[in-house]
This record gives structure tokens, sequence and C-alpha cells, in this order.
């Protein structure tokens, strides 16, 4: 991960050098796909959950825009088989998601079109049905650290 990333991907101490927070209950149950499109680092609060209102278009997160971190802090996102994809990132640049668990998706926990720097690290992905766990197409320079797909 490079260029505007290289502060992103550094040791995160404390919740006060995030610059956003992703509500589970509020946002992600919300039954709208939670749209990331500032840069920054986001961090997943307000604990493991399953998803019982899941948004029209079958994708839980957007990542519309470059130079974002997605910390999930531990927390497990059930897509309680809801949910199409967890995390779309198409056409962009310099991502990370990392430090979380997801389960129970129809189709991607991560589908990856046409970007490149992006790095998964520390997920668990289990129990994704219909499709891939990770699909990555037309892509560059994608890392996969510490994954482990059950």
């Amino acid at each position: 991960i490079i260029d505007c990333c290289n502060e992103l991907s550094g040791l995160i101490t404390s919740n006060s050098e995030f610059d956003f927070f992703i509500s589970t209950t509020a946002q992600l149950n919300s039954g709208n796909t939670t749209n990331i499109n500032v840069s920054g680092r986001y961090l997943l609060i307000g604990g493991n959950i399953i998803i019982t209102n899941p948004p029209a278009s079958g994708i839980l997160i957007d990542i519309t825009t470059s130079c974002v971190l997605v910390d999930l802090g531990g927390i497990c996102i059930d897509a309680n088989n809801l949910v199409d994809i967890v995390f779309n990132i198409q056409n962009q640049s310099n991502v990370i998601i990392r430090n979380g668990t997801i389960s129970n998706v129809n189709q991607n926990a991560i589908f990856i079109n046409n970007s490149n720097n992006v790095l998964l690290q520390n997920l668990v992905i289990e129990n994704v049905t219909g499709g891939d766990a990770i699909l990555i197409q037309n892509s560059t320079n994608i890392t996969i650290d510490n994954v482990t797909i059950l």
C-alpha cells in the first residue's frame, strides 16, 4: 500500500486515531448500503452484528473512494444469508480492510474489481454460499495477509 495509505497502515493505538466510525447497529442494519465516499480511517463500533435488515442492493458496504482503511475492530459481521456482498471495492486504490470476521454471505464477502493496492489483513471469512469468499477481477497489487477462509 503506497502513497496516502502509508500513514493508514501504521499501528493505530486508540479510537481517537480514527477519522470515522461505522455503527454496526445504526448503519449496517439500517436497510441501506453504507457508502464510504471520503478517504480516511474507519472503525466499526457497536459489537458483533447479525444483519436482519439488508440493503436492497445486496451490498452492505460500498467503498467508492481511494485511500481508505476499514478496521473491523475484532467485530463479526454475520450477513445472515441476506447480503450478497459485504465489501464492494470497484475502481479504487489504496484500500485496507482488516481485523474481523465476515460470515454467512450469499455471493462474495469481498469483491474487488478494477482496483489496485488493496490489503486484506487479519480476517476470517466463513460460510460463503453461491460465490467466492474473495473475488478479484482486473486488479493489481492485491495483498492477502493472515486471512482464513472456512
